[in-house]
């Protein structure tokens, strides 16, 4: 494996925060999302939609090649695409409104090792279209273990 240099940039992750958008996710919280739907009469957006498109940051950056164009069963060299995220803090600054354009970006920080499991930090960020940061993600993933 070659060696890595940190912090290692990720595709940045652009969407608008269509009404549709915002309705489905508090759909999808259920009847008891009372203060999800109250933000959404407000015209904002419930903050675990800015978390979603931080994974989709992390989920959505493409994998490197495999040495010999083939499968890999130990999953080393995939970079950071198919890891399972063990630990996560997220953290809204300001809520998103309704219709707002948002932009994810983010960077793996470093890599460690641990009992033969391999982990890598990732800070991101989502801001608006003027820049204002909405919200700051640290999540911790396992990219490789036995």
């Amino acid at each position: 494996m070659s060696a890595r240099s940190y912090p290692l940039p990720l595709s940045p992750v652009r969407a608008s925060l269509d009404r549709a958008v915002a309705e489905n996710a508090v759909l999808s919280l259920g009847p008891e999302a009372k203060a999800s739907r109250n933000m959404l009469e407000d015209g904002y957006v419930a903050p675990d939609v800015l978390a979603g498109m931080t994974l989709l940051l992390l989920a959505g950056q493409p994998r490197r090649a495999e040495p010999n164009g083939g499968r890999n069963p130990s999953g080393e060299g995939r970079g950071i695409a198919g890891s399972i995220w063990v630990r996560e803090r997220f953290t809204v600054h300001r809520p998103a409104r309704v219709g707002e354009e948002i932009e994810v970006t983010g960077a793996v920080q470093r890599a460690y090792s641990k009992r033969g499991r391999r982990y890598t930090v990732t800070l991101s960020e989502t801001r608006d279209r003027g820049g204002v940061l909405l919200a700051s993600n640290r999540t911790t993933g396992l990219a490789r273990f036995r």
